[in-house]
């Protein structure tokens, strides 16, 4: 059940550089949050020229407050307005939103991917899944671009970081340490997020190993509710493909139906 509500900016911090997390309070839902699931955010007045929403993955959902929280990078004019929103301010949004990761009981062993800003939605999986066995990869171009793990961390086994310059962790790619670690960790159910290179080799790896795989996809969304069909992506289904919508069939499919071109 999704609403429209203004909601309450609890804080809007820096954890690194260009990248903030925001609390929101006053979202109402009257359905259990999912991993995945995501939050279309009104970034500010239509005299700004700021017409579209912005599509953002929760991050986290706290527990005892119900503050949900959205990490995001500053990149162009609606996310620089949304980073101009100081505790108290009022905030446009519609959501939760889309299908999030629904994991089958026989599920015990979660390994979560993820790369740059697709770790943000990947730390609620952390929260909500704690009570499975979680192993972690996560990585970023530099130590500048990192999102730091935080209560997310204490909730998995084992946690792998690394940065393509080799600046914090291990040097080189998330695809790397998965390769090197998936006969340690042998997990159930690999859960991503993160670049198309990246989820595109952890498909090819998930079949080679015979994973199963869920992907939670990233596309430009115009509505964020289906109408508008900007953000399709390719899925196969019986041996053939389709178009499916990011925001209201997803953004969590089955990571071996993605098609990639």
């Amino acid at each position: 059940m999704m609403t429209n509500t203004i909601c309450r900016v609890e804080y809007n911090d820096y954890i690194n550089k260009n990248i903030k997390k925001m609390g929101i309070s006053g979202i109402e839902h009257k359905r259990e949050v999912l991993p995945g699931q995501f939050l279309h955010i009104k970034p500010g007045s239509d005299y700004h020229g700021l017409l579209l929403r912005r599509p953002i993955s929760i991050s986290d959902v706290l527990p005892s407050t119900g503050i949900m929280e959205i990490i995001y990078l500053i990149k162009g004019p609606g996310t620089a307005e949304l980073s101009r929103l100081k505790p108290g301010d009022g905030v446009d949004v519609l959501g939760p939103l889309g299908n999030g990761l629904v994991l089958d009981d026989n599920v015990k062993n979660l390994l979560l991917i993820g790369g740059g800003m697709g770790v943000a939605p990947l730390l609620y999986a952390a929260r909500y899944y704690k009570h499975l066995s979680l192993n972690g990869i996560f990585g970023w171009r530099d130590t500048g671009s990192l999102i730091p793990l935080g209560a997310a961390k204490d909730f998995m086994d084992r946690v792998y970081i690394c940065t393509q310059d080799g600046s914090t962790g291990h040097r080189g790619l998330v695809t790397d340490i998965f390769c090197e670690r998936v006969e340690d960790i042998r997990p159930d159910m690999v859960f991503a997020c993160g670049p198309v290179a990246m989820l595109k080799e952890v498909q090819r790896l998930c079949t080679r190993f015979g994973l199963d795989s869920r992907f939670s996809m990233e596309e430009r969304m115009g509505c964020g509710v289906g109408s508008c069909m900007t953000c399709a992506c390719k899925i196969e289904r019986d041996g053939n493909w389709q178009y499916e919508r990011v925001c209201c069939d997803g953004p969590v499919f089955n990571g071996q139906r993605v098609v990639f071109d």
